[in-house]
Order: C-alpha cells, then sequence, then structure tokens
C-alpha cells in the first residue's frame, strides 16, 4: 500500500492459509489488524457463514470476524483507535503486537469452522465444537 504503514504476513495451519495485515493509520489515528482467509466462501454457503460468524461473534472480547456477502472474503478484525495519545515508536510497537497476536489467535481458533462451513457443515456444531 503506497504511502501507508503495513505489514503483511502469511499463515498456515492445518485447517487453512490466511494472510494478516497490520496497518497503523495516520488519520484518524487507529491501529487495525486483518487475518483474511486464502479460500472464499461460495455464494451458496455465504448464509451458513453468516451463522458462523455471528455465533463465534457473541462470545469474542476483542476482535471479531467478518463476512463480505458480495465476494465471500472471511477476516477477522481487531483494532484500536489511539485518539490523541502520543506513543513512542516502541509503545506503538507493543501495542501492534498485542493486537496482531490477538487478531491471529482468534483466526486460527475458528479457521477450522471456516473451512469446515465451506464444506457443508453445521456452522452451530463447528461453534460449539470450538467454544466448547
Amino acid at each position: 500500500m503506497e504511502g501507508a504503514h503495513v505489514l503483511r504476513s502469511h499463515f498456515h495451519a492445518d485447517a487453512g492459509d490466511w494472510v494478516t495485515f497490520a496497518h497503523v493509520r495516520d488519520e484518524p489515528r487507529q491501529v487495525v489488524v486483518y487475518s483474511v482467509a486464502d479460500e472464499r466462501c461460495p455464494a451458496d454457503r455465504r448464509s451458513a457463514m453468516a451463522e458462523l460468524v455471528t455465533r463465534a461473534n457473541f462470545g469474542l472480547v476483542l476482535g471479531n470476524l467478518e463476512l463480505d456477502f458480495s465476494d465471500g472474503e472471511v477476516r477477522a478484525k481487531t483494532s484500536l483507535g489511539l485518539g490523541g495519545s502520543h506513543l513512542d515508536d516502541q509503545s506503538l510497537a507493543e501495542l501492534v503486537e498485542g493486537l496482531v497476536e490477538a487478531n491471529l489467535r482468534v483466526f486460527h481458533r475458528y479457521m477450522p469452522g471456516v473451512v469446515a462451513v465451506i464444506a457443508g457443515a453445521s456452522p452451530a456444531a463447528q461453534v460449539a465444537a470450538i467454544d466448547g
């Protein structure tokens, strides 16, 4: 992203692959982290995926899962507004690291359910298995 402060990494897990972006936005002052699944949800499974996302989000404290109904993109988002705070580079790096870590934990946790729902599994059963 030309002129943007973005860190991009690719991850591989047993359930699937994804790319993670950490973006420090100057205006408004925010840090946003997205993990985006490599595999898109097909149109005929998007209602089921929306159910999985909704059920998973209900218990999440930090971050959320998202589904783009137009193209089937499934992602996790964590973010933090910095407001008028004045942070040195070390403090900002620690905040970004914490958001990235939380984002990766959420996506890694729910990725098996995302893949299973794409393949036809029940969203309720997947979230129940993941959340215990």
